[in-house]
């Protein structure tokens, strides 16, 4: 949407401004007429909803108070300088008065001494009055120093705005009258000094400076001018500030997708969820990219560019910061076009992985492992409290809310996914199904829980905000890891879209002394990643050579970790040789491997309502039984029944049942159930450790990304640790927002925990490990 107000510029008419009447129902509304609407250089553009109606009025009303607001600031200027004025004139006006009675004095003088008789050499100086022989510049009568100013525009205008009105008669002074007596001029120059209205004008004085300070200040916050003494609101609240900021996410997440920069849109929300969202987002790619136009990745580009100085999403204080830049024309006509192309809930789906992409504070270690989240929480909105108060503290927390809307659009749009997927007929009613990618489906369906939330839904008006939080208590629901990632491989494969894994390893060296538990410490020992794509022949993933286009193309991404202690004589995914390893992960079943990761996945029952999930019960509930005699011998690398071909009839095939139970066998043999990410933790506040065994294959983190940007994040991440050839990291890491330190000894790494600001424990960790400098 495009909100121009060329007429309101900086030069333009206040008075203009100030012309309102009210329209027959009483409403305030402007008085300037279609006809001289249609001559200005105005471009507003008609409202599409009642969200954008909001804005275009709110974008209006806070212009014209700016305007406003830069007059008022101008007549207390000029009330300033005239106080000031007025107390200079009287200065004069005594200064004047004295030189007169000296000049009296004077005449007393010669009078008496020409009545004594005696004769005096310069009696003739004192003939004339001694102003008559000062420059005529000097001499400058008070009755020209009276300042006439417009009552209408001052004196309302102070008074509209909490400031005392200028008296005229205090403004327009009568002229002095000359007095025969020396005293009682002075007498009436004190007493005009002690009139209630000049005094009070001086005391005022220095308070109106304040006020100015503070008005200044206001105009460039977007907001008008306010008292010393009255509590400022410092935050947007409720529904206004949910609305604006997801319609700035809105425009972020659109930008994302016309540039292809999907790795933008990698939804974190420190929950399993996350998974579902990762084919949904290239789905939303796909249709983004069938309504593209030439222009339009030069028109992001520059959007982009236009609003480098917007604030981000928790330094917003008014609808201005909120707002930013306006948007071109041609701008909106293209985000019109993208939310007509994404429809409703592809648009609140896009929006949605976007802020908690963009607001998520994930640790990475020194491999660029995740293994800490938080949030930076820039939709706590302010209510009665935080306005009074003005601090975040006070803001409502929404956050969790908006992972559920996040979690129940993803969660539905997903399970239409797996509905669609191709199979050799449909599922028969309330019954174990014979094929698996019936058994798939029902399993989905069932097998849910949820993770519970006490946060109210803070606000009466949902209809926009959130249409589908209808409760008081939200919750987030979660599928198993296993049931997602089996639907995600079959979505792939059928849509025909790549998948990238990237691997990156680490040598460990066990720590002397470290009993009784063994500790390491470890160093980089390269990455490499592999494109994969499907052979509809043989119903898996095979490794490809990529070419020039297929850069351009946008795959789900595993980035994996793979680590071996040194000296190590294993082979295949054993092997300590980054060449062998890599073979070995190119040869393998992609998919079981990826199966036996997610069968031993902590499905974070001990959050969610239903914490005893027994997997076991729900995988025999929608599998018909095997004959007899059937059974599966799969390797860790290797299961040459598993494929993603329809399943057919007559075929002998491993079923959900037996797929989950091998899986979670193998997975248990390589001690993937202890822990599914790369750091043990916490052991304290911002305090956690290693793994500290061998792991052969395991998957970190999964997201939709080009595989141009991975390249080039992947080369960023080996330049960085050329620059530290020497670098050693240890089993215990110390948190520093979006970083980490690592240290041997752990009094070592508390000691630099307790240190007060970030900066001195950075300078310390750099004198216990000089050799990591470049990661700090």
């Amino acid at each position: 949407m495009t909100i121009r107000f060329p007429h309101l510029s900086k030069s333009a008419s206040s008075h203009d401004l100030e012309q309102r009447e009210d329209g027959p129902d009483g409403d305030d509304r402007d008085a300037t007429s279609d006809v001289d609407l249609q001559e200005s250089d105005i471009v507003v553009p008609p409202p599409n909803n009642s969200a954008e109606a909001f804005l275009l009025l709110e974008t209006a009303r806070a212009d014209r108070q700016v305007r406003l607001t830069r007059k008022n600031l101008a007549l207390q200027i000029v009330h300033r300088n005239t106080l000031t004025l007025q107390y200079n004139r009287l200065i004069l006006e005594k200064a004047q008065e004295e030189l007169r009675s000296a000049d009296r004095l004077v005449g007393h003088v010669r009078f008496i001494i020409r009545k004594s008789g005696i004769p005096v050499v310069s009696e003739y100086a004192m003939h004339e009055d001694h102003s008559v022989h000062l420059p005529s510049s000097v001499y400058t009568s008070p009755e020209s120093l009276d300042v006439k100013l417009d009552k209408l525009d001052s004196t309302a205008q102070c008074q509209s705005k909490g400031t005392p009105g200028l008296n005229t008669a205090v403004c327009q002074p009568e002229p002095p009258c000359i007095m025969s007596s020396n005293a009682n001029r002075i007498a009436l120059f004190e007493q005009l000094r002690e009139q209630p209205e000049f005094k009070a004008r001086f005391a005022e004085l220095s308070e109106f400076v304040e006020d100015l300070e503070l008005c200044k200040k206001a105009v460039l916050d977007g907001v008008g001018p306010r008292r010393p003494e009255a509590k400022k609101p410092t935050f947007i609240g409720g529904d206004a500030f949910i609305k604006l900021i997801t319609t700035r996410h809105k425009h972020q997440a659109i930008n994302a997708l016309v540039l292809s920069e999907l790795h933008r849109l990698d939804a974190t929300i420190g929950d399993a969820s996350c998974k579902e969202c990762v084919p949904l987002v290239l789905d939303l790619y796909d249709r983004v990219a069938a309504v593209l136009q030439d222009a339009d990745v030069a028109l992001v580009r520059a959007c982009i560019a236009a609003h480098t100085s917007d604030k981000a999403d928790t330094k917003v204080r008014t609808v201005a910061d909120a707002l930013g830049a306006a948007h071109s024309p041609a701008y909106d006509e293209l985000v019109q076009r993208v939310q007509t192309a994404l429809g409703e809930e592809g648009v609140i789906l896009a929006r949605l992985c976007y802020t908690f992409t963009e607001n998520s504070i994930w640790s990475k270690d020194e491999m660029n492992l995740l293994f800490s989240y938080r949030s930076k929480a820039p939709m706590d909105t302010a209510g009665e409290k935080a306005q009074e108060s003005g601090s975040r503290t006070d803001l409502i927390k929404v956050e969790q809310d908006l992972r559920v809307e996040l979690a129940r659009y993803a969660l539905e749009a997903f399970l239409k996914k797996v509905a669609q997927l191709p199979r050799y007929e449909d599922r028969i009613p309330d019954t174990p199904q014979f094929f698996i990618d019936n058994q798939l489906l029902l399993a989905c369906e069932i097998m849910q829980s949820y993770i519970p939330s006490n946060v109210p839904y803070p606000f009466q008006d949902v209809s926009d905000a959130a249409p589908y939080l209808k409760t008081e208590q939200v919750e987030l629901p979660v599928l198993p890891i296993f049931n997602q990632m089996f639907a995600i491989f079959y979505m792939l494969f059928n849509e025909d879209r790549g998948i990238i894994v990237r691997v990156r390893r680490d040598e460990m060296t066990p720590i002397p002394g470290s009993h009784p538990k063994d500790l390491f410490t470890q160093k980089f020992a390269g990455v490499y990643y592999l494109c994969f794509k499907p052979n509809h022949n043989t119903g898996s993933f095979e490794v490809f050579e990529p070419t020039v286009n297929d850069m351009k193309h946008n795959f789900m991404v595993l980035d994996a970790w793979s680590k071996y202690r040194v000296g190590t004589t294993g082979t295949g995914l054993d092997a300590a040789n980054l060449d062998e390893h890599r073979d070995a992960l190119a040869g393998s079943n992609l998919l079981w491997l990826i199966l036996q990761y997610t069968a031993t996945h902590p499905d974070y029952a001990g959050t969610a309502v239903a914490k005893d999930i027994d997997y076991a019960a729900g995988y025999r509930a929608v599998c018909m039984p095997q004959p007899d005699g059937v059974a599966f011998h799969p390797t860790r690398e290797q299961f040459p029944q598993l494929h993603l071909k329809i399943n057919l009839p007559n075929e002998t095939r491993p079923n959900l049942y037996d797929l989950w139970t091998l899986a979670r066998e193998h997975g248990e043999r390589r001690a993937l159930h202890d822990n599914c990410q790369a750091v043990i933790g916490p052991l304290g506040r911002d305090l956690y450790e290693r793994i500290n065994r061998p792991v052969d294959f395991q998957v970190d983190h999964i997201f939709a990304a080009s595989l141009n940007w991975i390249k080039a994040d992947t080369e960023t991440f080996i330049a960085k640790h050329q620059a530290a050839p020497n670098a050693v990291f240890g089993p215990v890491i110390v948190r520093i927002g979006e970083g980490c330190f690592s240290f041997v000894d752990r009094a070592q790494a508390q000691a630099v925990l307790a240190l007060n600001n970030d900066k001195k424990k950075k300078a310390e960790y750099k004198k216990i490990h000089p050799e990591n400098a470049p990661f700090v």
